[in-house]
Protein backbone atom coordinates (compact mmCIF):
# COMPACT_ATOMS: atom_id res chain seq x y z
CA UNK A 1 0.00 0.00 0.00
CA UNK A 2 1.48 3.33 -1.01
CA UNK A 3 0.56 6.99 -1.12
CA UNK A 4 2.18 10.16 -2.41
CA UNK A 5 4.28 10.47 0.75
CA UNK A 6 5.82 7.05 0.13
CA UNK A 7 4.63 5.46 3.37
CA UNK A 8 1.64 3.44 4.50
CA UNK A 9 -1.29 5.89 4.57
CA UNK A 10 -2.56 5.01 8.02
CA UNK A 11 0.76 5.88 9.61
CA UNK A 12 0.68 9.45 8.36
CA UNK A 13 -2.99 10.36 8.40
CA UNK A 14 -5.07 10.98 11.50
CA UNK A 15 -8.81 11.64 11.35
CA UNK A 16 -10.06 14.43 13.63
CA UNK A 17 -13.67 13.34 13.29
CA UNK A 18 -15.20 10.10 12.01
CA UNK A 19 -14.82 9.74 8.26
CA UNK A 20 -18.21 9.33 6.61
CA UNK A 21 -18.06 6.38 4.19
CA UNK A 22 -20.56 5.38 1.53
CA UNK A 23 -20.33 1.94 -0.12
CA UNK A 24 -21.33 1.72 -3.78
CA UNK A 25 -20.92 -2.04 -3.82
CA UNK A 26 -21.65 -5.00 -6.04
CA UNK A 27 -23.21 -8.34 -5.13
CA UNK A 28 -19.73 -9.74 -4.41
CA UNK A 29 -19.76 -11.29 -0.93
CA UNK A 30 -16.41 -9.64 -0.17
CA UNK A 31 -18.20 -6.33 0.24
CA UNK A 32 -19.83 -7.68 3.40
CA UNK A 33 -16.39 -8.36 4.80
CA UNK A 34 -15.21 -4.90 3.74
CA UNK A 35 -18.19 -3.33 5.48
CA UNK A 36 -17.42 -5.27 8.65
CA UNK A 37 -13.78 -4.11 8.57
CA UNK A 38 -14.78 -0.45 8.37
CA UNK A 39 -17.59 -0.80 10.93
CA UNK A 40 -15.03 -1.85 13.52
CA UNK A 41 -12.97 1.33 13.08
CA UNK A 42 -13.58 4.05 15.71
CA UNK A 43 -12.57 6.85 13.32
CA UNK A 44 -15.06 6.15 10.54
CA UNK A 45 -18.77 5.54 10.11
CA UNK A 46 -20.71 3.97 7.23
CA UNK A 47 -23.42 6.46 6.29
CA UNK A 48 -25.08 4.48 3.51
CA UNK A 49 -24.74 2.04 0.69
CA UNK A 50 -26.16 1.25 -2.74
CA UNK A 51 -25.90 -1.53 -5.29
CA UNK A 52 -26.93 0.46 -8.36
CA UNK A 53 -26.03 3.90 -9.67
CA UNK A 54 -29.70 4.88 -9.55
CA UNK A 55 -29.78 4.12 -5.82
CA UNK A 56 -26.53 6.03 -5.33
CA UNK A 57 -27.90 9.13 -7.07
CA UNK A 58 -30.68 9.31 -4.49
CA UNK A 59 -28.76 8.30 -1.37
CA UNK A 60 -25.34 9.96 -1.69
CA UNK A 61 -26.42 13.64 -1.49
CA UNK A 62 -28.40 12.95 1.70
CA UNK A 63 -25.61 10.85 3.25
CA UNK A 64 -22.93 13.51 2.58
CA UNK A 65 -20.02 11.02 2.59
CA UNK A 66 -16.38 12.04 2.79
CA UNK A 67 -15.29 8.91 0.93
CA UNK A 68 -17.17 6.74 -1.56
CA UNK A 69 -15.84 3.19 -1.91
CA UNK A 70 -17.02 2.01 -5.32
CA UNK A 71 -16.94 -1.41 -6.95
CA UNK A 72 -15.08 -1.60 -10.27
CA UNK A 73 -16.70 -4.94 -11.11
CA UNK A 74 -20.15 -3.84 -12.21
CA UNK A 75 -22.90 -4.95 -14.57
CA UNK A 76 -24.85 -1.69 -14.72
CA UNK A 77 -22.22 0.83 -15.82
CA UNK A 78 -18.47 0.82 -16.70
CA UNK A 79 -16.23 2.02 -13.90
CA UNK A 80 -15.00 5.04 -15.90
CA UNK A 81 -18.56 6.24 -16.44
CA UNK A 82 -19.36 5.51 -12.79
CA UNK A 83 -16.55 7.68 -11.42
CA UNK A 84 -17.52 10.49 -13.79
CA UNK A 85 -21.10 10.23 -12.56
CA UNK A 86 -20.04 10.21 -8.91
CA UNK A 87 -18.18 13.48 -9.46
CA UNK A 88 -21.44 14.98 -10.74
CA UNK A 89 -23.54 13.60 -7.89
CA UNK A 90 -21.45 14.85 -4.97
CA UNK A 91 -18.17 16.62 -5.71
CA UNK A 92 -17.17 16.87 -2.05
CA UNK A 93 -16.61 13.11 -1.80
CA UNK A 94 -13.35 11.33 -2.47
CA UNK A 95 -13.70 8.20 -4.60
CA UNK A 96 -11.83 4.99 -3.81
CA UNK A 97 -12.28 2.12 -6.30
CA UNK A 98 -11.99 -1.57 -5.40
CA UNK A 99 -11.84 -4.32 -8.00
CA UNK A 100 -10.55 -7.69 -9.10
CA UNK A 101 -8.09 -6.57 -11.77
CA UNK A 102 -6.75 -3.31 -13.13
CA UNK A 103 -4.93 -2.09 -16.22
CA UNK A 104 -2.81 1.03 -16.46
CA UNK A 105 -5.01 2.67 -19.09
CA UNK A 106 -8.09 2.43 -16.88
CA UNK A 107 -6.12 3.55 -13.82
CA UNK A 108 -4.81 6.64 -15.57
CA UNK A 109 -8.30 7.59 -16.72
CA UNK A 110 -9.77 7.02 -13.24
CA UNK A 111 -7.20 9.28 -11.62
CA UNK A 112 -7.67 11.96 -14.27
CA UNK A 113 -11.39 11.86 -13.48
CA UNK A 114 -10.68 12.44 -9.80
CA UNK A 115 -10.56 8.99 -8.20
CA UNK A 116 -7.95 8.86 -5.46
CA UNK A 117 -7.07 5.19 -5.62
CA UNK A 118 -7.61 1.66 -6.76
CA UNK A 119 -7.34 -1.35 -4.48
CA UNK A 120 -7.13 -4.97 -5.60
CA UNK A 121 -9.33 -7.33 -3.60
CA UNK A 122 -6.46 -9.77 -3.11
CA UNK A 123 -4.56 -7.14 -1.10
CA UNK A 124 -7.42 -5.82 1.05
CA UNK A 125 -7.42 -6.55 4.77
CA UNK A 126 -8.57 -4.53 7.78
CA UNK A 127 -5.36 -2.47 7.94
CA UNK A 128 -5.37 -1.71 4.22
CA UNK A 129 -9.08 -0.83 4.28
CA UNK A 130 -8.72 1.61 7.17
CA UNK A 131 -5.48 3.17 5.88
CA UNK A 132 -6.89 3.63 2.38
CA UNK A 133 -10.08 5.34 3.52
CA UNK A 134 -8.17 7.69 5.84
CA UNK A 135 -5.66 8.54 3.12
CA UNK A 136 -8.37 9.15 0.51
CA UNK A 137 -10.20 11.38 2.98
CA UNK A 138 -7.01 13.42 3.34
CA UNK A 139 -6.70 13.75 -0.43
CA UNK A 140 -3.78 11.35 -0.83
CA UNK A 141 -3.64 9.10 -3.86
CA UNK A 142 -3.48 5.48 -2.77
CA UNK A 143 -3.28 2.02 -4.28
CA UNK A 144 -1.95 -1.42 -3.66
CA UNK A 145 1.70 -1.83 -4.63
CA UNK A 146 2.41 -1.63 -8.39
CA UNK A 147 -1.15 -0.63 -9.26
CA UNK A 148 -0.51 3.12 -9.17
CA UNK A 149 3.29 3.16 -9.50
CA UNK A 150 3.16 4.69 -12.96
CA UNK A 151 0.67 7.34 -11.90
CA UNK A 152 2.74 8.42 -8.89
CA UNK A 153 5.75 9.26 -11.05
CA UNK A 154 6.43 12.68 -12.64
CA UNK A 155 5.20 12.93 -16.24
CA UNK A 156 8.75 13.04 -17.68
CA UNK A 157 9.71 9.84 -15.86
CA UNK A 158 6.46 8.13 -16.92
CA UNK A 159 7.19 9.03 -20.56
CA UNK A 160 10.72 7.64 -20.26
CA UNK A 161 9.39 4.39 -18.81
CA UNK A 162 6.79 4.07 -21.57
CA UNK A 163 9.46 4.62 -24.23
CA UNK A 164 11.62 1.89 -22.65
CA UNK A 165 8.67 -0.50 -22.38
CA UNK A 166 7.77 0.04 -26.03
CA UNK A 167 11.34 -0.59 -27.18
CA UNK A 168 11.63 -3.75 -25.08
CA UNK A 169 8.30 -5.20 -26.22
CA UNK A 170 9.09 -4.40 -29.84
CA UNK A 171 12.38 -6.26 -29.43
CA UNK A 172 10.56 -9.27 -28.00
CA UNK A 173 8.10 -9.17 -30.90
CA UNK A 174 11.06 -9.36 -33.30
CA UNK A 175 12.28 -12.46 -31.52
CA UNK A 176 15.28 -10.86 -29.83
CA UNK A 177 16.55 -12.04 -26.46
CA UNK A 178 17.32 -9.75 -23.51
CA UNK A 179 20.96 -9.18 -24.46
CA UNK A 180 20.07 -8.40 -28.07
CA UNK A 181 17.36 -5.95 -26.99
CA UNK A 182 19.78 -4.26 -24.59
CA UNK A 183 22.36 -3.87 -27.34
CA UNK A 184 19.93 -2.51 -29.92
CA UNK A 185 18.26 -0.07 -27.50
CA UNK A 186 21.35 1.13 -25.63
CA UNK A 187 20.02 -0.30 -22.38
CA UNK A 188 21.56 -2.54 -19.77
CA UNK A 189 20.52 -6.18 -19.75
CA UNK A 190 19.32 -5.69 -16.19
CA UNK A 191 17.03 -2.83 -17.27
CA UNK A 192 15.55 -5.01 -20.01
CA UNK A 193 15.00 -7.90 -17.60
CA UNK A 194 13.40 -5.61 -15.01
CA UNK A 195 11.15 -4.00 -17.63
CA UNK A 196 9.91 -7.40 -18.82
CA UNK A 197 9.31 -8.58 -15.26
CA UNK A 198 7.44 -5.38 -14.33
CA UNK A 199 5.24 -5.57 -17.42
CA UNK A 200 4.38 -9.23 -16.90
CA UNK A 201 3.48 -8.56 -13.28
CA UNK A 202 1.44 -5.47 -14.09
CA UNK A 203 -0.75 -7.15 -16.71
CA UNK A 204 -0.74 -10.57 -15.04
CA UNK A 205 0.95 -12.19 -18.06
CA UNK A 206 2.33 -15.66 -17.40
CA UNK A 207 4.28 -15.76 -20.67
CA UNK A 208 5.92 -13.47 -23.20
CA UNK A 209 3.32 -14.51 -25.74
CA UNK A 210 0.54 -13.17 -23.48
CA UNK A 211 2.58 -10.02 -22.86
CA UNK A 212 2.94 -9.52 -26.61
CA UNK A 213 -0.80 -9.98 -27.11
CA UNK A 214 -1.50 -7.36 -24.42
CA UNK A 215 0.97 -4.91 -26.00
CA UNK A 216 -0.71 -5.36 -29.38
CA UNK A 217 -4.25 -5.04 -27.99
CA UNK A 218 -3.44 -1.84 -26.08
CA UNK A 219 -1.64 -0.24 -29.01
CA UNK A 220 1.79 -0.21 -27.38
CA UNK A 221 3.15 -1.96 -30.48
CA UNK A 222 1.93 -2.55 -34.04
CA UNK A 223 2.67 -6.16 -35.04
CA UNK A 224 2.20 -5.41 -38.74
CA UNK A 225 4.92 -2.77 -38.65
CA UNK A 226 7.29 -4.88 -36.55
CA UNK A 227 7.06 -8.29 -38.23
CA UNK A 228 9.61 -10.77 -36.88
CA UNK A 229 9.10 -13.93 -34.87
CA UNK A 230 6.74 -14.53 -31.92
CA UNK A 231 8.23 -13.75 -28.49
CA UNK A 232 10.23 -16.62 -27.02
CA UNK A 233 9.43 -17.69 -23.47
Amino acid sequence: MRNLTGGRPGHAVQARRPVRVFLLRSSDIRWEGFRAMLAEQPDMVIVGDAVSVLQAEVRIPAARPNVICASADRDDVPIIALVRRLQDIYRKSRVLVIGEVADHVTLRELVHLGALGYLLWRDVDAEVARASVLAANAGLRVGTDLVLDELLLPRKERDEIKTTEKAVVEGLARGLNEAEIASSCALSVRTVERTIADLKRRVNADSLFVLGAWASATGLIDPEEIGGNPPRD
